[in-house]
């Protein structure tokens, strides 16, 4: 998903899936718990047509980056995130860490204008469907 996002132009800045290893002893160093590495193209998933997945480059440069969530009476949680942003000088680890932020709080606000909308299962996948479909229950 990140490759298809990326061959389109839009850029990544998500929390790595706990399935992923991650090893900050490997790539190239750009910080304490910041790197850049290859991800390879994984096997085809069964979703994803055949010329799909050739559109998908073989390797794909990415940045790790690990940070620790500090808020007053939390346990302190620490996040590893994966973007495409790989510039260490236009973007810093504080850069990309409230990217994430922003990121989620987006997510948890259009959740709450699906719900307030009755839209908890928009069924479209075009922007032009979606919106047809927001019209048609709104009014």
């Amino acid at each position: 998903m990140i490759a298809l996002m990326f061959h389109r132009g839009t850029h990544v800045c998500t929390r790595m899936h706990q399935i992923r290893h991650t090893d900050f002893r490997r790539g190239r160093r750009l910080g304490k718990y910041d790197y850049t590495l290859q991800w390879t193209r994984p096997q085809r998933p069964t979703w994803m047509d055949e010329g799909m997945y050739h559109q998908i480059p073989e390797t794909l440069e990415l940045r790790e980056i690990r940070y620790n969530v500090v808020e007053k009476g939390r346990r302190t949680k620490q996040l590893t995130i994966v973007t495409t942003l790989i510039d260490a000088d236009e973007f810093s680890e504080e850069d990309i860490a409230e990217l994430y932020g922003f990121r989620w709080n987006s997510e948890l606000d259009i959740c709450g204008i699906k719900a307030s909308m009755n839209l908890r299962h928009v069924r479209c996948k075009s922007p032009e469907m979606v919106h047809r479909e927001a019209w048609a229950i709104t009014t």
